[in-house]
């Protein structure tokens, strides 16, 4: 969610593992509008073998966005973005649809 409380996405999995942020969305058909994959301790991706565009958002620390990519393409790779801890996989459109820009603070919730 935004830091003014507005929901963004209801659906977060963690890649925690090197595989797992590895293989991140490979070979993935398509993301739900509300669904991303947040990939913690990440500078940079790749969206090799990806089947879709997705949004891309880097985040500092403490979850303000340090950079962001709109509709990255399947077979691209990111810059190494140094400032950034952690990147959110989302739907592509995420980024417009919500208004999201530079310095903006993300904060994750558990749901329950």
């Amino acid at each position: 969610m935004k830091s003014d409380g507005t929901p963004i996405l209801y659906e977060v999995r963690r890649a925690k593992t090197h595989w797992q942020k590895f293989k991140g969305l490979m070979f993935k058909k398509s993301l739900g509008e509300h669904q991303a994959l947040l990939l913690e301790n990440c500078r940079s991706i790749h969206s090799s073998f990806m089947r879709m565009s997705i949004d891309v958002i880097f985040m500092d620390p403490q979850g303000t966005i340090v950079y962001l990519m709109e509709n990255m393409r399947p077979w691209r790779i990111s810059k190494i973005v140094r400032e950034g801890q952690s990147v959110l996989e989302c739907h592509s459109g995420t980024i417009r649809k919500h208004g999201l820009k530079l310095h903006d603070t993300l904060k994750l919730m558990k749901r329950g």
